[in-house]
């Protein structure tokens, strides 16, 4: 798991445990697709593309680099919600 994003690690286990608390699915969706949709805003998105498809190199730069990195600040824009809500 060291290898993978540390962002995309921390975004995760935020996720699983809001998921526990979560009144419904339809939460849990709304929230993985403000998850999704912010993650097409950070870097590591492109690197991972970059670095397993592109260049094929297997060797990404991960944008925080480490797991202590990634403060809190940065989880919690993922959990935003969307502007544009999933269901209507």
């Amino acid at each position: 798991m060291l290898t993978k994003s540390p962002t995309s690690l921390k975004v995760t286990l935020a996720l699983l445990r809001a998921g526990r608390t979560s009144p419904d699915l339809e939460t849990c969706l709304a929230r993985e697709f403000a998850a999704t949709a912010q993650t097409l805003k950070t870097p590591d998105f492109y690197e991972g593309i970059r670095a397993a498809i592109i260049d094929k190199d297997r060797n990404p730069k991960w944008s925080p680099a480490t797991l202590d990195d990634v403060g809190p600040e940065i989880v919690e824009a993922f959990l935003k919600p969307h502007p544009q809500p999933l269901f209507g």
